[in-house]
């Protein structure tokens, strides 16, 4: 599979496995994004992951501006008085963390089994 078709295949299912199983299900779509290219899975792990995140950030500042921006200034505070434009900045950081290990877990994993 080619590295795009690759990372497009990842965004969307670490997308619906957020949406259906929570966030830890990004874990195995990244994993499977990079189990689909011989190289580079860490970087697929992480820009699906990220773009997969990032569209939900986007989401629900789209569709609940006011509580969003709450939220995150609550949970800055609750943070020791970070920012709130931290906290989604923070999310994406972990997210693309996951991404990029699952990611390279996953092409590892191939290499192995080849």
């Amino acid at each position: 599979m080619s590295r795009s078709g690759a990372t497009f295949f990842t965004a969307v299912l670490a997308l619906l496995a957020h949406l259906t199983l929570g966030w830890v299900a990004v874990i195995p779509a990244a994993a499977l994004g990079g189990f689909l290219v011989e190289k580079r899975g860490a970087t697929i792990g992480l820009v699906g992951v990220l773009t997969a995140w990032g569209l939900l950030v986007a989401y629900s500042y789209a569709i609940a501006p006011g509580p969003t921006q709450e939220m995150t200034r609550v949970v800055g505070a609750l943070a020791g008085g970070l920012p709130s434009v931290a906290i989604p900045v923070a999310t994406l950081l972990v997210g693309g963390l996951l991404g990029a290990t699952a990611g390279w877990a996953g092409s590892s994993l191939r290499n192995i089994l080849r």
